[in-house]
């Protein structure tokens, strides 16, 4: 924005901007505009972002997402590419609303391309370009004419801004121009199309029908949703706003055929008199509105604003900028601790488990007249009686919290800890190739290897200096964040030493410890692998809140598979190792692209803190090998044998495991997403934090492993063995579990929500406390002699399902669905079954002692063998 403000709606739906105009004959405006883009094959709405990038990819030069600038009536942009034209001509029917335009389009004589529709494709005016597409001089016969007038060619899109038509349209600029305007300038003059499609309105819902554009016809109504606005000025009276409802209207539907993608565009103007200095607009607020429904106040939308300005953890939640259709696709991070809220329960968890793992039943210093008492005083002060908050107070209170919290954190012996210095680059130039050529020929070669080495010589002291650099090495071969002995390499030099490296590996087994640290092999990375780290740095930082939301309430929509080339194969992996026994290799920070390898054996190495990209292992064997902070992308793995292997703070997108075995592997704090597991079988696997999304396991054997409170979102396990499989906490939202088999695993507090089952048989295994909200429970599913106690049902579907001799004790059903479900045999005991549907369920034989049943929701159930029963 041009002038002050707070600017304010839903970035995930919505694209946003204001820009400050001086218009001849207006005076001075503010234009805001806001957009909503949507799928033309289905109508739904997409991220502002989607918008962004088909615009740059297929729009054209000189085309732009939107201008906010304003413009007369309405109109319809068609933006891209269209199908070639095969024959004469090809007939293309336009309809939005009121626009309806019936096109001729014609061959491209001069290109085989994709036939574009842009401004050189065919432009009309009348002075300066009567001949067609290049000019005056340019005979060319026009590709767009309207049909109806077929001497009169069109142009579909939006012109550049040096574009002759737009500069005539434009006007002449004289002494009376404003910030670039003209005094004759036309409001329409920043964005044209041609006047066929301009209409007087065009509204939510209109019909969009394109025919003979792309290969599939578009047949669709506009999203059913407006854009409604409110602006606060600043005035002396109303020092923090006066506010008032901006009128907004549709000023265009924008269509990019070829990329499958429109928008649908709302503007409004703000006058702001005669001196753009004399008024402020100090915010500025667009939600989404219901088309149906009553146009929302001003004071229903300025609350948004003033409620989120008073209270700045109203800022998490923007359900009150959309209608209550779309609320759904709003995360909410944050809750309030309201009575009986999930917040107030994990409260009252933490502080059960505290005072359980201490051994103590209450507070050892509540009472107590600890120090800070002044610190208490002083905040006393901050609301006198008059209600009025003391600011300055405040912060006083605040600067004395940190100051007395930093004092006990020391006390406590936890010193402010000292940050990693970071490794300076230092360019080798001519001195690269010596470096290379002696740390390819034997280990120990850096200058602190050789200072302990020559001191070891130089005094004796009965440890031989060979042992010593051996144990230095194999220490760097456990540690996360190794120490790493030669200074960082330049990049390009990197991309040398990487090549020496990769023929080097082409002779012959390399000798043990030797560093290849820092070389980028294979492949040339397209940017240097720092600056993409603190690239990924930044974009964590400005994405993730200082206090990360609980899992326990992150859970959005399925996202969509990564667009990653490697397991599609249509990247080809340039370089090839066959039977390299890699043994003692200390290769950390490390770049590995392109390569194929094949029947190697990787033992005792360090790859910690590198980049595999693009690489397959084929008849692979990996023993006691350290990934710690590895970044794999694209990767393939087939037939290999993984042992011992560390991969703490691991990140794999895009990899595929097809027959692998994994034995005695950990993933501490590891990131996975679009992983796929084929066959293979994983034994002693522990799977510690981290976030794993869309991960998908077919027909594995699973056991003794340990799922710990790992975020894990959207994974499928398909014809999937567990025996003795571990979880706790967290668990897997969103999963699908077909074909499975579980015997004696045990899972508490694990959450199964929205997840749907078919095919699972379980037995002898337990789901203490388990969550299964919205979850589908298909009828094959078997659960012999499990427990499931405390296990929350809620809104759950299971009718069919059989649970059979289970223990249920404390199991929640609110809203649970479980017509014709088996309990043959369970403990039922002060189950309350008032709100669950349970016509048709078989209990014969269960224990129903105090279990509470609502007549009408049990009509044609079975309590053969209870005291029902009987």
């Amino acid at each position: 924005m041009a002038v002050e403000g707070w600017s304010i709606t839903y970035p995930k739906l919505v694209g946003f901007g204001a820009r400050a105009l001086a218009v001849p004959g207006r005076g001075n405006v503010l234009c805001a505009s806001a957009f909503m883009p949507f799928r033309l094959q289905d109508g739904d709405l997409l991220e502002p972002a989607v918008w962004y990038e088909a615009v740059r990819e297929f729009g054209g030069e000189g085309s732009i997402p939107d201008t906010v600038s304003p413009l007369p009536r309405a109109e319809l942009l068609l933006l891209g590419g269209v199908k070639r034209v095969d024959g004469d001509e090809r007939l293309c029917d336009i309809r939005c609303g009121a626009v309806e335009v019936e096109l001729l389009l014609r061959p491209d004589e001069e290109s085989t391309d994709l036939q574009a529709m842009d401004a050189d494709a065919a432009v009309w005016h009348e002075t300066d370009n009567p001949g067609g597409r290049g000019g005056p001089d340019d005979r060319r016969r026009p590709l767009i004419v309207d049909r109806n007038h077929p001497g009169r060619p069109v142009w579909l899109g939006s012109t550049s801004y040096l574009h002759p038509a737009r500069q005539r349209r434009l006007g002449e600029p004289g002494e009376d121009a404003t910030a670039g305007w003209p005094g004759n300038a036309s409001s329409a003059s920043f964005h044209d199309a041609h006047e066929s499609f301009w209409a007087d309105g065009l509204f939510p819902r209109d019909p969009l029908r394109l025919t003979g554009l792309v290969d599939v016809d578009i047949d669709l109504d506009l999203p059913p949703f407006r854009i409604g606005m409110a602006a606060a000025k600043e005035t002396e009276a109303e020092p923090y706003g006066d506010w008032f409802l901006v009128e907004t209207r549709i000023h265009s539907v924008s269509v990019i055929a070829t990329a499958g993608v429109g928008a649908v565009l709302w503007r409004g103007s703000i006058d702001l008199g005669a001196d753009i200095l004399g008024e402020s607009v100090v915010a500025l607020v667009a939600g989404v509105e219901d088309a149906e429904a009553p146009a929302r106040g001003v004071y229903e939308l300025g609350e948004v604003v003033v409620d989120r300005l008073l209270e700045p953890g109203r800022a998490l939640d923007d359900r009150p900028l959309l209608p209550e259709s779309l609320h759904d696709r709003v995360e909410v991070p944050f809750q309030g601790r309201a009575e009986g809220s999930p917040l107030s329960a994990r409260l009252e968890t933490a502080k059960d488990w505290a005072f359980g793992e201490t051994g103590l039943d209450q507070n050892p210093f509540e009472g107590q007249d600890l120090p800070g008492k002044e610190i208490a005083e002083l905040a006393q002060s901050v609301a006198p009686d008059d209600g009025e908050v003391d600011v300055n107070r405040l912060s006083e209170v605040a600067a004395a919290v940190f100051d007395r919290s930093k004092e006990l954190h020391e006390q406590a012996g936890f010193d402010e800890e000292a940050r990693p210095e970071e490794r300076s680059v230092v360019v080798r130039g001519d001195a690269l190739e010596d470096e290379v050529a002696r740390r390819l020929d034997r280990p120990y070669q850096s200058a602190q290897e050789t200072t302990i080495a020559a001191n070891l010589t130089q005094h004796p002291t009965g440890v031989d200096a060979e042992d010593v650099l051996e144990r230095l090495a194999s220490a760097r071969l456990e540690s996360p964040q190794p120490p790493l002995y030669w200074p960082a390499l330049e990049f390009g030099e990197s991309v040398r030493f990487g090549e020496a490296v990769l023929e080097w590996l082409g002779k012959g087994d390399p000798v043990r410890h030797i560093d290849v640290s820092g070389a980028q092999v294979g492949d040339e990375p397209a940017l240097d692998p720092r600056v993409v780290a603190a690239m990924r740095e930044e974009e964590v930082a400005a994405a993730v809140p200082e206090e990360e939301p609980d899992f326990e309430f992150w859970h959005g929509e399925k996202p969509p598979p990564l667009d990653t080339p490697g397991t599609t194969g249509t990247l080809t992996r340039a370089h090839s190792l066959r039977g390299r026994r890699i043994d003692g290799l200390l290769a950390e920070e490390t770049g590995w692209r392109g390569i194929r390898f094949e029947q190697c054996t990787f033992a005792d190495s360090s790859f910690a803190q590198g980049e595999i990209e693009n690489c397959e292992f084929v008849e692979c064997s990996f023993e006691h090998f350290n990934v710690s902070g590895v970044t794999f992308s694209d990767c393939r793995f087939e037939s290999c044998a993984i042992t011992e292997l560390e991969a703490a703070e691991s990140a794999w997108k895009a990899c595929e495991l097809a027959d692998c075995t994994l034995e005695n592997c950990s993933f501490n704090d590891a990131g996975m997403r679009d992983v796929t597991f084929r066959g293979g079988s994983w034994r002693h696997v522990v799977l510690t934090e981290g976030m794993f999304m869309n991960v998908s396991v077919f027909d594995t054997k699973m056991e003794d492993t340990s799922f710990n409170m790992m975020r894990a979102a959207y994974w499928l396990l398909d014809g999937v063995s567990m025996e003795r499989v571990v979880g706790m906490g967290r668990g897997f939202l969103g999963a699908e579990l077909r074909n499975l088999k579980l015997q004696t695993c045990g899972f508490t507090l694990f959450k199964f929500d929205e997840s749907s089952w078919e095919n699972v048989r379980a037995s002898e295994s337990g789901f203490t406390n388990g969550l299964f909200t919205e979850a589908a429970i298909a009828p094959a599913c078997e659960f012999w002699r499990c427990d499931l106690t405390g296990a929350a049902f809620i809104r759950a579907r299971l009718g069919g399902a059989r649970l059979i001799e289970c223990s249920l004790t404390g199991s929640a059903w609110s809203g649970a669905d479980a017509k014709g479900a088996w309990f043959l045999g369970s403990s039922l005991r002060g189950v309350d079954f008032a709100d669950a549907r349970l016509a048709g369920a078989v209990f014969c034989d269960a224990d129903l002692n105090g279990t509470v049943f609502l007549e009408q929701e049990v009509i044609g159930a079975d309590f053969s063998g209870t005291l029902r029963g009987d």
